[in-house]
């Protein structure tokens, strides 16, 4: 028997790859609830004359604003076992940009810090579907990938101040799981409804450079951690095997 190549790649190139999965693609899109957790200002000289809690040369910011409702889209590119109530898929996310802000006070003056963050995924997912009856189904699954959060700020907004912070991108590992229900339509397309919780790593916006720009001091940097529950919905388009 030939083996296909894409079978090679995925299956280990198992002559039998057609008989046992199936390829299928997938698109997705849908809402997520974002939330960046220990938002951190780190200010080596603000620290020392601000009346917010510090440790070390981190600020405790005041007011912090950190869940934002945004959109993610997805592309996959699964694999469905044939006699298993398995599949793999490969996802790549992106998502909107999302914001979170707090105050800093110096000398009676609140002056405010925001976050921007954009961040897409790569992730290689394992699903159990189990069948209901009929053509519904519901599922689980766990993944794990890398993440790209490209992470951006700017500070004294709320006093009319262009304070920017540089930007940075930072890579960091990527989990998540979800759960759904899915209706098969016919034997190629199957729509689908699903839950995600992914958490996204680190992000940080570069820190200022010696000397700094003006209105800043040398070392100001904005970090925190990302993470999103999402709700989206999805089509899977199966090609019965590749041969």
């Amino acid at each position: 028997m030939k083996i296909n190549p894409w079978c090679a790649v995925v299956m280990g190139g198992l002559a039998a790859c057609p008989a046992l999965a199936e390829p299928y693609i997938k698109a997705s899109a849908g809402v997520n609830q974002s939330r960046v957790e220990d938002l951190t200002f780190i200010n080596p000289v603000g620290a020392t004359v601000t009346s917010n809690p510090v440790d070390g040369d981190k600020i405790l910011l005041s007011n912090v604003k950190s869940s934002t409702t945004r959109s993610v889209w997805g592309l996959g590119l699964g694999y469905r076992f044939k006699k298993l109530p398995f599949r793999t898929e490969l996802r790549f996310d992106a998502r909107d940009t999302v914001e979170a802000s707090g105050y800093a006070t110096f000398f009676g003056s609140d002056v405010s810090q925001r976050l921007r963050i954009e961040s897409t995924a790569l992730m290689g997912y394992l699903f159990y579907d189990a069948t209901l009856y009929g053509p519904h189904q519901v599922f689980v699954g766990a993944g794990a990938g890398v993440s790209r959060n490209q992470s951006s700020g700017t500070q004294g907004e709320n006093l009319g101040l262009s304070n920017t912070f540089p930007a940075q991108t930072k890579n960091d590992l990527a989990y998540g799981v979800s759960l759904g229900y899915a209706y098969k339509l016919d034997s190629a397309i199957t729509l689908d409804v699903e839950y995600s919780y992914v958490d996204l790593g680190k992000a940080s916006t570069g820190a200022t450079s010696d000397p700094a720009p003006a209105g800043m001091s040398p070392g100001e940097q904005l970090t925190g951690k990302l993470a999103v529950q999402e709700l989206r919905f999805g089509v899977r388009w199966s090609f019965g095997g590749l041969r």
